[in-house]
Formats: C-alpha cells, sequence, structure tokens
C-alpha cells in the first residue's frame, strides 16, 4: 500500500491532465488561500446605499466625504460628513453613461466623453454645495485704455547751462531728471505698451490680453543758445492712463460671484518708458574730442555729439513707439477682483513708477485661452493628469472691444462685424476660428462709405494692435455683413512673436462703400485638433491651468489610460513611483523628475496594447490591465501575464454529467451550479471591470463581469486563482478603499470589497483537476481519502465525492459520494468499489468562518502495474 499527500492550490486549467499537478483545481469557489489552509471567503460587507449609480467618490477631508451620482438624468451628489449624510444636490450636468473623474483637494473634473467636454466641481465649504464650471477661466472683458490730461501737474520750466558745456550731456540731463521726477508721483511718459491678466488663487497668471499701445503723459526737452548761456526748455503735459471693462455691471457682479475663489485680481503691466540713460551704447565719436573751436562749431549747428557712449537724441523720444517684439512687461497695477468696476473709466493710481524696472514681469502666456477636453483622467503627484486631449481654440478677441468710431462720423443703416483667424497647428493644418458678429452703424460723413477703426486709438493719435493671443496664427480677415450679404472688408497678415506667444498686426482704418467690398463667404473649419497622444498635467492643485511644461508626447498612440502604484495612492508617496502610461502602441514609463521637472524621463516599458481600458487597475507593487492574450500585471520594470493559469477549458471532465449537477444543485445542501464557468475566462474578461482589495489579509485583485454571477479572485501573495460568488456593476475607489455597486430587486447596494462578514453560512465549492497519485499511469484502488480540515458546525451535511475514471473520458461516482452532518467527524472516505486511474474529487457545503481544508492523504494499492493494457 501506498501513501501519497495531496495538496490543495487554486485554480489551474492550462496544463494537461497528465502533467497538471495533483490538488490543483478545475473550480474552487469561496475558498482563498490563508494561513496555509483554504478557508471561507466572507460575503463582502454591504449597506444599501443612499446614493444612486454612484461613479465617483470625492474624499475632501478624513470626515468630509462626497458621493457623486445620477438622479433624473444629472449628475447627483450625496455629502456625508462622518459617514452622516449632510444633504444631496442635483447639478445641470447631463449624465451619460461615460463619464470621467479626477479630484484635486476641493475640486472635480469631469470628463464627460460623450458630449467631449470637461466640467469642473469646486466644494464650496461655507455653502456646502459644488459650484460648476464648464468653461475654465472666462475670458477678461475686453479692456479700453485712454489718457486723461491732468492739467494741475503740467509743468514748464527753463534751466541755463555755460555755452562751454555738453549741449547733449544738458539736454538728457534735463530730460532725465524730469521724467525721474514725474516717475516719482506716478507717470508715465511717451508711448507705452499695455497687457491684462487674471492671477488666480494660486499666482498662476492666465489669460493675457493682446498689447494695447497708449500715448502716456509728454515730455518735450529743447535748448538753445540765449545770450551768454544755452538755454534748456523743458515742458511736461501730465497725463494720467485709465482703463475701462467693457462689461455690464450685473454680468460683473455674477462674474465676481461665481469666480472669488478662483479669480485672486486682475493685473495690469506695462512696458518701460524709453529714457535716454538706457538706450545704446558703443558709438564711435565723430569729431575729434581734443579741439575745442571743431566742438563748439558742431553744438552751434546742432551736429549730434557722443555722451558718454550715449546717442540717443531726446527729440527723438517723441516719437518713439516701443518694439513688441523685445518688450517686457511690469507689473504696473493689481486690482482684487472684488474692486472691479464695470464700464467706466478708472484711473490707474501709483505713488511712483520709479521702480517699474524692479516689480514682476508678466510671464509668457501658456496657450491659456483655448480650452481642452480629455478622454482620460489621472490623479497624482497634486496634479491630474489628461491623456487624449482635445484642443478647442479660442474664437478670438470680443470684437466689441476692437472696433472704434473715428472722426469725421455720422450713422447710417446697420451692419455686422465679424472677424476671422487662421491657426497654423503644429500639424500644419490650418484651422479658422470666428468671433462672431457685433452690429454697428459708423459711416463717413457723406453717409456713403462704412467707416471705423479696428483697434485705433482716437483719443490718441497712435495705431495699436490687434490679432490673435497665440503665435501660431497667421492672418486674420474683417468681414461686413448686411441684409445676410457677407463682404470681406480687409485681409491682414499676422505677425508671430513665439516669445510672447500672441500674433498681431497694426491698427487698420476700413473706409468702403458697402457694395464695393470684396464678396466673401466664412471659411468653413473646425475649431478643434486632437493630440491623441499627448499628456497634459494641471499645475499643482489646480484644475484651471495646463502648463506648457507639463505637456508631454508618448509614443505615437492614442492614450488609452494611466496608472501608478496603488501605494503611492493611498498612502500619498508621491515622486516615488513612475506614472504606466498606456497606448495603442504599447506602455510607456514617465518617471517623474524632481524640482521644477515633473517628468525628466519617457521610456518604453511593453508592446502589450490594452483592450480594455476600464481593466487598468493601480495594485499594491504596480498595475493590472488586459489585452487579448490575457490578464497582466506590471510588477517594476517586468509585465508578467498572471491569467495563463486559467485560459484552459473552462468546462471540466465531469461537466454536465447527471451527478455531478445533482451535486452541484442540490437545495437540501448546497447550491454552486450557477457559479460554474459557463465560459472561457477569455471572454469573461473582455466586459470585466477590476478592483484591488487592499486588506492586509487578502491583497487580491477583483475581476468582475455583471453579465456573470460570479467574479474571479487572484491572490498576489500567494499566485493563486479562485472565485466567489458575486459580481458588481461598478467599482469606485476611494484609496485606499475600494466600493462596488449593483442594484438588487430595485434597491442599489454598496459592497467595500476589503470588509467581510460571515453572518450567514457561506457556499464553498472545490472540484480538482484529475488526479493521477503515480507518474505511471497505473490503475489505482483508493483504501481511503482523508481530508484535512474542520468541518465546524455546518448547516447542512457537506458534501464529500469522489469521481472516477479508468480512461480520463467515461466518469462515474464513486460510493454514491459521503454528507457529513457532524463537525467532529473526519472528512474520510472509505474503499473504493473498483480501480480507476484518475480520480477528481469534490466537495462542497455551507459552512462558517472556522471552515478550513489544508491538504488530503490518500492510501492506495496499484493495480496491474506491470501489465501491458
Amino acid at each position: 500500500m501506498s501513501r501519497q499527500r495531496i495538496e490543495l492550490s487554486g485554480i489551474v486549467r492550462n496544463l494537461p491532465d497528465k502533467t497538471v499537478k495533483d490538488g490543483a483545481m478545475q473550480e474552487l469557489i469561496n475558498l482563498r488561500p490563508k494561513d496555509g489552509a483554504l478557508r471561507p471567503v466572507g460575503e463582502k460587507s454591504r449597506i444599501a446605499s443612499v446614493p444612486t449609480d454612484v461613479r465617483y467618490i470625492h474624499t475632501v477631508s478624513d470626515e468630509l466625504k462626497i458621493y457623486i451620482g445620477t438622479s433624473g438624468g444629472h449628475l447627483h451628489y450625496w455629502i456625508y460628513d462622518d459617514d452622516t449624510l449632510q444633504s444631496d444636490e442635483a447639478t445641470t450636468i447631463t449624465a451619460s453613461s461615460s463619464m470621467r473623474f479626477a479630484s484635486l483637494k476641493n475640486s472635480v473634473m469631469v470628463s464627460d466623453t460623450t458630449e467631449e467636454k470637461i466640467y469642473i466641481l469646486l466644494y464650496d465649504q461655507q455653502q456646502g454645495i459644488y459650484k460648476e464650471y464648464s468653461q475654465g477661466v472666462p475670458e477678461i472683458p475686453y479692456v479700453l485704455f485712454q489718457r486723461s490730461h491732468v492739467h494741475d501737474d503740467d509743468k514748464s520750466e527753463t534751466e541755463d547751462y555755460s555755452l562751454e558745456s555738453n549741449w547733449d550731456e544738458a539736454r538728457i540731463g534735463s530730460y532725465v531728471k524730469m521724467q525721474k521726477s514725474y516717475a516719482e508721483k506716478g507717470y508715465l511718459t511717451g508711448v507705452i505698451l499695455l497687457r491684462c491678466a487674471w492671477e488666480l488663487f494660486d499666482g498662476t497668471i492666465v489669460k493675457h490680453t493682446l498689447p494695447d499701445q497708449v500715448l502716456a503723459s509728454t515730455l518735450s526737452v529743447t535748448g538753445s543758445p540765449v545770450a551768454a548761456t544755452y538755454r534748456v526748455t523743458k515742458e511736461y503735459a501730465a497725463y494720467n492712463v485709465q482703463y475701462k471693462l467693457g462689461i455690464a455691471n450685473d454680468d460683473l457682479e455674477a462674474l465676481k460671484a461665481n469666480y472669488k475663489n478662483i479669480i485672486s485680481s486682475l493685473k495690469i503691466y506695462v512696458t518701460l518708458p524709453r529714457s535716454p540713460e538706457v538706450t545704446y551704447t558703443g558709438k564711435t565719436a565723430t569729431h575729434d574730442p581734443t579741439n575745442d573751436v571743431l566742438d563748439f562749431m558742431r553744438k552751434a549747428v546742432g551736429i549730434r555729439q557722443t555722451v558718454n557712449e550715449l546717442t540717443y537724441d531726446v527729440s527723438e523720444l517723441s516719437s518713439y513707439k516701443p518694439e513688441v517684439k523685445d518688450s517686457n512687461y511690469y507689473l504696473l497695477k493689481e486690482y482684487k477682483l472684488s474692486e472691479l468696476e464695470a464700464d467706466t473709466y478708472v484711473t490707474i493710481n501709483n505713488d511712483s513708477v520709479q521702480d517699474l524696472s524692479l516689480r514682476e514681469i508678466m510671464p509668457v502666456d501658456n496657450i491659456t485661452h483655448h480650452t481642452l477636453y480629455a478622454d482620460k483622467l489621472f490623479s497624482y503627484n497634486d496634479r491630474i493628469f489628461m491623456g487624449n486631449v482635445k484642443n478647442y481654440l479660442y474664437s478670438g478677441p470680443e470684437v466689441k472691444g476692437l472696433i472704434t468710431g473715428l472722426p469725421a462720423l455720422s450713422y447710417g443703416d446697420p451692419y455686422d462685424v465679424g472677424i476671422e483667424y487662421d491657426i497654423l497647428t503644429d500639424d500644419k493644418t490650418i484651422l479658422t476660428v470666428f468671433s462672431g458678429w457685433e452690429s454697428y452703424d459708423y459711416y463717413d460723413l457723406g453717409g456713403t462709405s462704412i467707416f471705423f477703426g479696428v483697434k485705433y486709438n482716437t483719443l490718441a493719435p497712435v495705431h495699436s494692435y490687434w490679432g490673435y493671443p497665440d503665435s501660431r496664427a497667421i492672418a486674420a480677415r474683417v468681414y461686413v455683413r448686411q441684409n445676410d450679404i457677407i463682404k470681406l472688408a480687409a485681409t491682414k497678415e499676422l505677425e508671430s512673436y513665439p516669445e510672447n506667444n500672441f500674433s498681431v498686426t497694426k491698427g487698420t482704418i476700413i473706409l468702403s462703400s458697402f457694395s464695393a467690398m470684396t464678396d466673401g463667404d466664412l471659411q468653413s473649419s473646425v475649431n478643434y485638433y486632437h493630440d491623441y497622444n499627448r499628456v497634459q498635467a494641471t499645475e499643482i492643485n489646480n484644475p484651471f491651468y495646463f502648463p506648457a511644461i507639463n505637456s508631454y508626447r508618448i509614443g505615437l498612440g492614442t492614450i488609452q489610460g494611466m496608472s501608478t502604484n496603488a501605494i503611492a495612492l493611498s498612502e500619498g508617496q508621491f515622486g516615488q513611483y513612475p506614472i504606466y502610461c498606456f497606448t495603442t502602441d504599447g506602455i510607456w514609463t514617465m518617471n517623474i523628475g524632481s524640482g521644477e521637472t515633473l517628468i525628466n524621463t519617457i521610456t518604453p516599458l511593453s508592446r502589450h496594447v490594452c483592450n480594455n481600458p476600464r481593466s487598468i487597475t493601480p495594485i499594491d507593487g504596480g498595475t493590472a490591465f488586459t489585452t487579448q492574450k490575457g490578464l497582466y500585471i506590471i510588477s517594476g520594470p517586468e509585465v508578467i501575464l498572471i491569467s495563463d493559469l486559467v485560459t484552459g477549458k473552462h468546462n471540466s471532465r465531469i461537466t454536465g454529467t447527471i451527478n455531478y449537477d445533482a451535486i452541484a444543485n442540490n437545495p437540501n445542501l448546497y447550491q454552486i451550479k450557477d457559479y460554474l464557468c459557463s465560459n472561457p475566462f477569455l471572454t469573461y474578461l473582455a466586459g470585466a471591470i477590476m478592483a484591488w482589495d487592499h486588506h492586509e489579509d487578502h491583497k487580491e485583485l477583483i475581476i468582475s463581469n455583471s453579465s456573470y454571477p460570479y467574479s474571479w479572485i487572484y491572490n498576489i501573495n500567494h499566485k493563486l486563482w479562485f472565485k466567489i460568488s458575486n459580481s458588481w456593476d461598478r467599482f469606485v475607489t476611494d484609496y485606499p478603499n475600494t466600493y462596488g455597486y449593483k442594484t438588487i430587486e430595485d434597491t442599489y447596494f454598496q459592497y467595500d470589497m476589503g470588509e467581510e462578514e460571515y453572518n450567514n453560512y457561506i457556499p464553498v465549492h472545490l472540484e480538482t483537476r484529475p488526479i493521477k497519485l503515480t507518474a505511471s499511469g497505473a490503475f489505482k484502488m483508493l483504501n481511503r481519502i482523508l481530508i484535512e480540515g474542520s468541518l465546524s458546525e455546518p448547516v447542512k451535511p457537506f458534501s464529500i465525492n469522489l469521481f472516477g475514471s479508468i480512461d480520463n473520458i467515461s466518469w462515474h461516482l464513486m460510493n454514491n459520494g459521503k454528507l457529513f452532518a457532524n463537525g467532529n467527524m473526519p472528512l474520510l472516505i472509505g474503499r473504493t468499489s473498483f480501480s480507476c486511474r484518475y480520480f477528481i474529487l469534490v466537495l462542497g457545503g455551507e459552512v462558517d468562518e472556522d471552515f478550513y481544508l489544508i491538504g488530503a492523504d490518500t492510501d492506495f494499492d496499484e493495480r496491474y502495474a506491470n501489465k501491458l493494457r
């Protein structure tokens, strides 16, 4: 007689019957490895959920959680404080079947993949509600600038110098002294450029306006010999600079109310007024400075001298215009959002502007006028990473802020004005956007010609600039519409300034009869383009800003999803783990940088392509995902197939037999038949969702498909597969916890996937693969099988059944099985009635928490071992 120990393991279906290890399972339901034994899997803890159709859980703090679901066709949310429902509220966002969510502190980004639109929900703790934002940060209402004469501060004075003095130096010195004295009073001198931008709550600068050219105060310095002196005459005309927001008061108040926690202030920036002190140097002298007679004669006839290497003539300052290309913009004035006034000119007061060059410089606009949509969202490192980005182009500055009536003006039949802009995208495609129409009635004095200016400042005789706040813009067209007939009034090439990220042209005057204008039609073009392989990260804890430096191209395919190690998401160990980026051409690793570098390297990890983006699931140590070949996990630099063990034939040798069906569906014992596999694992996997059970005693990957009544479980620690008798419609993660949701008889339930209960007896089922006992394939007469374990106190008899076969084709139930109703009885099956080559052990019943199985000891005799058969 021989004795052999059979160790019980998990489901293994990929190996042939002759090579699979004895004790491997064909079915293992509601039993998991723990402490060296197979023990019952408890029922996942559940409660009837008040929130319905839960899509996302927003953890604002340890106490405050907001459940976002749907109700009445819209997104709805339920606010819980210390697990107590405080209120439930509806949003105006129409619910769709496919929506993505990601959160940063008190904000949630919602991606509606049906409408292809991004919403931001910002939780206002004072009001206890979300505020909704569908367009991100609004554009700055159009801003108009003008100057206002301050007559009381005008000044005219003279200053006498010796005829032998350097006259150029005298004029320059006089200019500088008066300019500085007025700068100390807050006056700007000469032609300046002005721009505006919003400052957000975190100091981010966005929505930069285009440069506006304005003539501020004027300073004239002249000199001439008078008697025995050289007299310098200085005349200063003092002007304040004023601005006006083109917005109605009610609209401004609404903007303040909606964005008070987002927009901090309006900042106005200015170029430095030109001074002869700060011009170019290094010119060669055009005269011999040692020849006093020649030097005096040159002065007398006004030939310019070199003065300390500075050669800028003060007379030229009156016609100086700032260069758009080379200009820096310095903070002139900041107005808190609450301080802004509507539709009225406000004087920009400064105690002094002498320190302008030391003030904050306006940063480059990070393409903040456009709107982004992303199909994929992922929260990590206090940022939201967006994948598969769609860029909606800005329609352009408000026409109302560009069009002005001109002198010699009359009024006539109204007409509409609109402007198109052409943008050359990175892939060399030209896209066209349109500003919309605004109505005007400006004509020349004769009343025959349409007459208006495009950014022509009538209050100061300078042409300003207009264009588009993206340096990729190449052209603009001004259209006029009257009686539904469209005419092309002007076409302008835009000059690109990448260093400031805008394209502009000088102000334009339109003077033409409508009939003389060129026939024109608006260009037909979409206003968006896709960056399928782009990942764009927000600013830290700011879902309203997307710095260009945080934009990354991943391979050449389409972004499918992103993930990282679940430990980082659960415990906030940011920066320690890379981001795994899944694309249609493989998986890439985005390695976290340090300091201002968010991502320092992007490297290919694997050519595997995920076939179900919903399956991408962070787990401890890596990420799980599916492909057409099966289920994989990323572990460090490796991508490991873990589903190979269960991808074999789903039907066993005894499936469908009368005896097996009777065992698996016996109401007097236990009913497990519905949980036996009805399809191969890969078929099940194709429509599955996944969740990670982080519980220290579990560490399990849960694969669930609501089309089936059971779920697959992979135990990471033991590298073992089993099944449980439940499935879910949706998993929602609130790190480190995961919740499953499903509806049962019109009641919506929430299950805690990491907590289990044993309030009811658990149906368990075990079916081994064919047991061989020996490698020779000889016939065996089993004398007994003793199953090591504890039955505890079953509510119904526990069933142990042994099937045998001589050819692995026809199978028979041996001894009609055996029932155990007393937990104190040994789980023993006696001598079989005949010899077989193969055996299958099937056992099951309804058990309590204390049930366990360790293994099986078999005593057997080989028969006919030395005979050819």
